[in-house]
């Protein structure tokens, strides 16, 4: 066995969550219990990471993976191990030594599947009151999601709300708006679909609050087991709760006071303003995740035991940890509560003025051709080595009629499948997970170059349920691609649904891939011969969102959505060119230290008001948009190529 192999099999091992991890936490007097939206916890940790940065530069000749996680082992007899491994992650996702040996953080399924994965059920104890979640209980298969917990959990590592070895990711606060809008977004989206009001924002801190949330078995004591190694509960949350005080500044005055400075600053008033410009999204952001984001988070965690926060044997709620905050649904009135703020600066903004700004470029409205990869294979078997793209300028060409070709599709497909999960720490007992999975599609744009130069573009794909065309916040992004276009070129590009830009690539698709490791088996085989540096650069693909949550569920009727492309100037846009198919380019940026690969404002063209507060008046006329209908229907089954080339 490799030294690294050897140190990352330790390293997993230490990574590895017990189910008593409360108790370790009592153990070391930290009765809250670990939280990075706590502020001292949180500057603890950046403390602790900032150690292991210095001790792996100190050791760059000799093992500097080594002489970190002696450091860390060490450090957890001192302080809470859920501390020392929040730290320890913070620098194994960072630190260049690290990447460069494929240190790699297991998926949070394999570290913690009793905090993120469904477990056999107990019987109920007679007599054992048992909460029902509401608000809706029919989405926990959304809110639970093991890929979608773990998605959350690694943004804030990659966004930790501190300088990470003196220096602070690229536009990072802007990224928690807009990587926190675009899950709201979507949640929204799957109530719609199933005949719910949108989700309402807590904005009265002192609300009792009527919806409630009760975790899954995996997450309470089983009143049977062993006391020494039974599951440390979540406290479930019930219903007509308020908001009370932790102590210290953990208050609620505190928490009206942070929202009051927040307006403050928006609404120009006081000594310390915010500006308007594209900088100022990120001081903003970063502000409001500190601030009022953070207490909220942790205000929640302890609505039930307020008092008895500081308390030994005492548990917080889910609202405590990334890794399981968005399994309650309060979590998404809180962060409606929190874009409302952020919104508030941007709608103190002019609408944009899209007619001044547009490329010398043209997509007619039936320029966005969609077609599932299944009937693609049918039609041509060999298209894939291309990507179906001169099959594309042959059958799509641009000025050819499309109305009857049988591989377009005006409709996206998604599924609910089930998967087996072995609990390997236990018996190796199975349970079954379900997951939402889409029919793989590609898309392929027509675009004309009306110039006698070269044109480098970026089209932007969103799409959005029709009721909700006029609300900018719901608008989802799908992909982001570049490409050049030659003097007066009518071109035809494909793109595939799998290497969008937000979601965390390679693409997890196979039960294996979802639940084994971050990097899928045919990457490991494909880069085997690669220089340790070059891999280190293909391995950066833990962060971005789920593929198997790539499109909203839709409706068994279809639901009704509007498509839209906007093509922007590339030369404008500044996009880096970079060849590396691997993580979330929208929601994570580049690779560390790298500037953010997109000179517009994230979700661009949605980061301003409408004109006239209308979807309509503001794309009217514009000659580089194209909006197209398109239904997300939700079917029993489809054909699966999830393993073909």
């Amino acid at each position: 066995m490799s030294h690294n192999h050897h140190i990352q099999h330790a390293i997993s091992r230490f990574l590895n969550t017990p189910k008593n991890f409360r108790k370790e936490q009592d153990a070391k007097g930290n009765f809250m219990g670990f939280s990075p939206f706590d502020t001292s916890q949180l500057q603890l940790a950046q403390q602790l990471s900032d150690k292991y940065f210095r001790i792996s530069q100190e050791n760059t000749g000799n093992d500097p993976v080594g002489a970190v996680f002696a450091q860390a082992q060490e450090d957890a007899q001192n302080y809470d191990p859920e501390l020392i491994r929040y730290a320890l992650m913070i620098w194994i996702v960072h630190d260049p030594e690290a990447r460069r040996r494929n240190i790699k953080i297991p998926p949070l399924g394999a570290r913690a599947p009793h905090i993120v994965t469904p477990k056999l059920n107990h019987q109920a104890t007679t007599g054992q009151k048992v909460l029902q979640t509401t608000d809706p209980k029919d989405l926990g298969w959304w809110r639970e999601d093991p890929n979608l917990n773990e998605h959350h959990e690694h943004w804030h590592l990659v966004f930790p709300a501190f300088a990470v070895n003196g220096k602070t990711k690229d536009r990072e606060g802007e990224n928690f708006a807009y990587m926190h809008r675009q899950m709201l977004a979507r949640y929204d989206i799957e109530r719609i679909s199933l005949g719910l009001q949108l989700v309402k924002p807590f904005d009265n801190y002192s609300e009792s609050i009527p919806e409630s949330y009760d975790p899954n078995p995996n997450l309470s004591s089983n009143p049977d087991d062993d006391p020494s190694t039974a599951d440390i509960p979540f406290t479930a949350r019930a219903s007509g709760k308020q908001l009370s005080d932790l102590g210290g500044n953990n208050t609620v005055k505190q928490l009206l006071a942070y929202r009051q400075q927040l307006y403050d600053r928006i609404d120009g008033r006081g000594s310390n303003p915010f500006g308007t410009d594209d900088k100022s999204a990120t001081i903003v952001g970063n502000t409001l995740e500190t601030t009022l984001h953070n207490l909220g988070h942790m205000l929640i965690a302890y609505i039930m035991n307020p008092s008895q926060a500081n308390s030994p044997s005492v548990s917080p709620g889910v609202m405590i940890e990334p890794r399981t905050a968005v399994r309650d649904p309060v979590f998404f009135r809180w962060h409606r509560e929190v874009d409302n703020v952020y919104s508030r600066w941007e709608n103190r903004q002019s609408p944009h003025d899209f007619h001044a700004d547009a490329p010398p470029v043209i997509i007619k409205q039936d320029g966005v051709i969609l077609a599932f990869k299944d009937k693609l294979l049918e039609a041509d078997s060999k298209g894939s080595s291309d990507d179906w793209l001169n099959y594309a300028k042959k059958t799509f060409g641009f000025d050819a009629n499309l109305s009857n070709n049988p591989v377009i599709t005006n409709e996206l497909q998604t599924e609910m499948k089930t998967r087996n999960f072995v609990w390997v720490e236990d018996d190796k007992s199975e349970t079954k997970l379900t997951y939402l999975y889409p029919r793989e599609f590609y898309y392929f744009f027509r675009v004309e170059n009306t110039t006698n130069s070269r044109v480098d573009i970026t089209l932007r794909v969103f799409l959005v349920p029709e009721v909700l065309k006029d609300s900018r916040i719901h608008w989802i992004e799908l992909d982001k691609i570049s490409r050049t276009l030659q003097p007066h070129e009518k071109a035809v590009f494909s793109q595939p649904c799998d290497e969008s830009v937000v979601i965390r690539k390679p693409a997890q698709k196979t039960p294996q891939e979802m639940d084994d490791s971050a990097i899928t088996p045919s990457e490991r085989d494909q880069v085997s011969t690669q220089s340790a540096d070059q891999q280190s650069d293909t391995f950066f693909c833990d962060c971005g969102w789920p593929y198997n949550l790539l499109l909203p569920r839709g409706t068994r009727e279809g639901l009704k959505c509007k498509l839209l492309v906007f093509i922007t100037d590339g030369a404008k846009d500044a996009v880096k060119k970079t060849n590396i198919k691997c993580g979330s380019l929208s929601f994570c940026g580049a690779r560390w230290g790298e500037p953010y690969p997109d000179a517009r404002r994230m979700g661009y063209p949605f980061d301003k008001p409408f004109k006239n507060n209308s979807f309509d008046a503001t794309f009217a006329g514009l000659q580089n948009v194209a909006i197209r209908d398109v239904n997300v229907k939700w079917v029993d089954n489809f054909p699966d190529v999830s393993t073909v080339a």
